[in-house]
């Protein structure tokens, strides 16, 4: 399983995010939210797992198992 972090090229925080997966030589996909077919593959595929609450990007998972944002992700790594 690889990661997938599902934001904007333009946000800081999602470039963190990836930065953060980079630096740990872990696999990651980039979800562009702002094309039409990266934002039909957010809303079918990973949206329905995103809680009510998270509203920004980065929203990080891993598989389709939802992570949180980059703060998320970086507390994640931690471990």
């Amino acid at each position: 399983m690889a990661y997938v972090v599902a934001g904007r090229r333009d946000c800081t925080f999602c470039k963190k995010a990836q930065a953060a997966l980079a630096a740990a030589r872990l696999t990651y996909t980039f979800v562009d939210m702002q094309q039409p077919d990266g934002a039909a593959l957010y809303r079918t595929s990973y949206a329905p797992c995103v809680p009510a609450y998270h509203t920004t990007v980065p929203c990080v998972f891993f598989g389709h198992c939802f992570i949180g944002g980059h703060a998320d992700l970086v507390r994640h790594l931690d471990g």
